[in-house]
């Protein structure tokens, strides 16, 4: 008989099932039993999954643990790193593969004299959980090749809990070979270490001296501001677009080659921009992605066409093409994408909402009580300060970063400050002046005069400096401001979100008011305001709505009270 039963897509070894592991281990205390239990029980309401719905394996318990956000569901920090713990050990006793942490397992006799050598004993950290795994794998130190430390990679990658199995593989190359370097007698096998990055853009010296030389040509003439060439018709690109067209050809070029172009034949724009050349390139892109339509194809895509048109100066038909192409080839959705809706549906909650908007007060506080300050409380307060400045100025997080005391930024007194910058660095070219409020003003004359001078090199003036004098690179201070706010109000935000976040709140309080939002985050036009956040007030439409439906239904209930009176009166 024909069984048209469809396979059940639930995983077959569980949470649940881990539960049951445990509960018929007779070698715990009835404690520990529940202990472990517990925690079980605690990562799934972080996860917001029953246990008979999570695989208990450690590729796929790995990246749930690290990136759940535990404070969103009232679990303290110490609390999640306790359940981590009691869930990896857990995991452990079902699937003896599991990869235990550095501290747990034992070591081959070889291994111990080894790393007990008083010159190895900086090295014992970055090498405890690989010579462990090697000693539970009965390989002795001598016996390390590189298909060994490669054979671990594939161990860590799918028994391993640790945030990062690159990361973790390559800590260990680093410290073995600096041991082979600088520890006498250690075994002095040199280990290749993997290179995880894998840029899909060939070097320029791969093409021929006439591309890079017709490409530095068309972004020179682009980003010439002469007044007296009549025949130009474009606005200058700033630097940093410069700097971006260049990556974008670069990346286009080597699509090309990866689709089975010879680097030999791109001798120029021109042969980017060629038919056949434009739809093997973007094909390769769009097939890459996913077979999904991206702004960065759409980008190139128009990047190509504006090459064609203004520089190869193609005939109407290939023009023609490129236009189709671009249309083709737009997203079809439109303001914010669904990934940044599911953020902002976080501060539905207003608990999730107060965290936020109290945590730069609570870093200033916790950086105050610690006197003198060390260099941890300056970090605190530096976080605590960008968090406020992108609450109250909601501006892009280049512009932060690279905020200069005097110059972008204006101190006028304890309590009077303004961030000014001049168009030129800014993305859409408008210039922006904020007054910052007295309370923000103030955060800033604590942290110059407090913590300013134990993260800055003498004389930097940036007011979130790196060590060589300069400023915070844009990704470390976003990165850093992300894990803050994750550990600290459970909530997934990146500093970009704080403009849509912005908009939100004041859409809320002031449905249709786009042109305010405008000049709120600097957009040129009210028509890309109203793009990208026609929408966001659904939710307080629908409150105000539900409002009038229930005064409209009290209302009703009193004439219907009336009428029925009426009736008995009769």
């Amino acid at each position: 008989m024909l069984n048209l039963q469809q396979p059940s897509l639930a995983p077959k070894f569980t949470l649940a099932s881990l539960k049951q592991v445990i509960a018929n281990r007779d070698d715990f205390t009835a404690a520990q039993r529940s202990e472990m239990a517990s925690a079980i029980n605690t990562a799934c309401k972080v996860f917001g999954q029953a246990p008979h719905l999570v695989s208990a394996d450690a590729m796929t318990l790995r990246p749930m643990l690290h990136a759940a956000l535990p404070m969103a569901q009232g679990v303290s920090a110490d609390r999640w790193a306790n359940v981590k713990s009691l869930v990896i050990k857990a995991l452990g006793l079902a699937d003896p593969a599991v990869i235990p942490a550095r501290k747990n397992g034992s070591l081959l006799p070889a291994w111990t004299a080894l790393l007990g050598l008083p010159e190895a004993h900086e090295f014992n950290r970055g090498l405890a959980r690989f010579s462990k795994r090697c000693s539970a794998q009965g390989t002795g130190p001598d016996a390390v090749t590189q298909a060994v430390y490669d054979t671990y990679y594939d161990d860590l990658a799918a028994h391993g809990m640790m945030r990062s199995p690159r990361e973790a593989h390559q800590l260990t190359g680093h410290t073995w070979n600096k041991a082979v370097n600088s520890v006498p007698g250690w075994p002095q096998t040199t280990l290749v270490i993997q290179n995880f990055r894998h840029n899909r853009s060939l070097a320029w010296d791969a093409f021929p001296a006439s591309f890079s030389a017709d490409v530095e040509s068309f972004l020179w003439e682009r980003s010439s501001d002469n007044p007296f060439d009549l025949k130009s018709t474009h606005r200058p690109m700033r630097p940093a677009t410069i700097t971006g067209k260049r990556a974008q050809i670069r990346q286009f070029a080597s699509a090309l080659v990866e689709s089975g172009y010879s680097p030999e034949c791109i001798t120029g724009l021109a042969d980017l921009v060629d038919t056949h050349a434009v739809n093997a390139g973007l094909t390769l892109l769009w097939q890459r992605a996913g077979g999904v339509k991206t702004t960065r194809i759409h980008a190139m895509a128009y990047m190509l066409l504006s090459i064609a048109r203004h520089w190869v100066h193609a005939d109407v038909a290939s023009i023609a093409a490129l236009k189709t192409q671009c249309k083709k080839l737009a997203p079809k959705t439109k303001g914010l994408t669904s990934k940044n809706r599911k953020r902002l549906r976080q501060f539905a909650n207003p608990a999730s909402l107060k965290a936020l908007l109290d945590l730069p007060a609570q870093l200033f506080a916790e950086a105050a009580r610690i006197k003198p300050p060390t260099v941890a409380e300056a970090r605190a307060a530096q976080l605590g300060l960008a968090i406020e400045i992108l609450l109250v100025a909601p501006l892009r997080i280049k512009n932060v970063a690279e905020l200069e005391v005097g110059r972008t930024l204006i101190i006028s007194g304890k309590r009077i400050a303004h961030i000014v910058i001049d168009a030129a660095e800014v993305k859409n070219d408008v210039d922006i002046e904020v007054p910052l409020p007295p309370r923000v003003a103030a955060m800033v004359a604590t942290y110059m005069k407090n913590y300013h001078h134990l993260l800055a090199p003498p004389g930097c003036k940036m007011l979130f400096p790196s060590a060589d004098g300069g400023h915070k690179r844009t990704s470390v201070l976003s990165n850093q401001i992300t894990k803050i706010i994750a550990r600290r109000c459970g909530v997934d935000m990146n500093s970009h979100l704080f403009r849509h976040l912005a908009a939100k709140l004041y859409l809320d309080a002031n449905p249709g008011a786009y042109g305010l939002i405008r000049m709120l985050l600097g957009h040129k036009s009210v028509e890309t305001t109203t793009a990208y956040y026609c929408g966001l007030e659904f939710g307080s439409a629908f409150v105000a709505y539900d409002a009038i439906l229930t005064g409209r239904r009290a209302e009703l209930a009193q004439i219907g009270g009336g009428a029925k009176s009426m009736q008995g009166r009769r």
